[in-house]
């Protein structure tokens, strides 16, 4: 849910969900976007995490049509405990982010082309 956006909507600010196994945390992110090459996400009003970041950087792929995409996520948590869970499940936890991202770009792009993960 996107709460307030700057005039260009290169800024704005957004409730987001994150779940997993169980976990269930909405929060509020500035989400700034240098289009159309660049998205940064970093929460701001969060009980369950201390810090959480991530970047998306899209560049020119090998073919038309294609990009290439680098993804990083950085997050801690509010409690040790679940930084401790978190750890034992960060591949799974990134693959979903990827497959949600992956999702959403086919939306947009109304095309079912498979997409390569590194």
């Amino acid at each position: 849910i996107v709460h307030e956006r700057n005039t260009d909507s290169t800024v704005s600010r957004a409730e987001l969900q994150v779940g997993f196994r169980g976990i269930s945390e909405r929060y509020i992110s500035k989400v700034s976007a240098q289009r159309p090459s660049r998205i940064e996400v970093t929460s701001v009003d969060s009980e369950l995490f201390e810090q959480l970041r991530s970047s998306w950087h899209l560049q020119t792929g090998p073919t038309e049509g294609q990009c290439w995409v680098t993804f990083r996520v950085e997050f801690r948590f509010k409690s040790a405990m679940y930084n401790q869970v978190a750890s034992l499940f960060l591949d799974e936890v990134v693959k979903t982010m990827i497959q949600a991202f992956e999702s959403r770009c086919k939306s947009l792009a109304g095309t079912k082309k498979a997409v390569a993960a590194a």
